[in-house]
C-alpha cells in the first residue's frame, strides 16, 4: 500500500471519529437546552396560574430526584412503605 492511500485512509478515519464524537456533544447538548426550556415554561405556567403562591416555591421541585428525597426528608407515609 502506498504511503499517499495510508494516508488518505487514516485521515478518513480521523474525519469519521470526529463527526461521531461531533454528533454525541450535539445531541447532549440539545437534550440539556431542551430540558431547560421545558422547565422554564412549566415553570411561568405555574406561577401565572397562582400555583406558586398557593403551594409554595419549596414544594416544586424540577426533578423526581429532589422531590423523592425531600418527601423521605419530611417523612412522607407513602416513603416508609416496604417495596414488595
Amino acid at each position: 500500500m502506498k504511503i499517499a492511500l495510508k494516508f488518505n485512509v487514516l485521515l478518513l478515519l480521523l474525519c469519521l471519529v470526529s463527526l461521531g464524537a461531533t454528533y454525541v456533544v450535539a445531541r447532549r447538548m440539545l437534550e440539556a437546552s431542551a430540558l431547560s426550556s421545558v422547565q422554564e415554561n412549566a415553570r411561568i405556567m405555574m406561577e401565572r396560574g397562582c400555583l406558586v403562591e398557593e403551594f409554595g416555591q419549596e414544594n416544586f421541585f424540577w426533578s423526581s430526584d429532589q422531590a423523592i428525597v425531600e418527601a423521605e426528608r419530611r417523612g412522607c407515609k407513602f416513603c416508609e412503605q416496604d417495596a414488595h
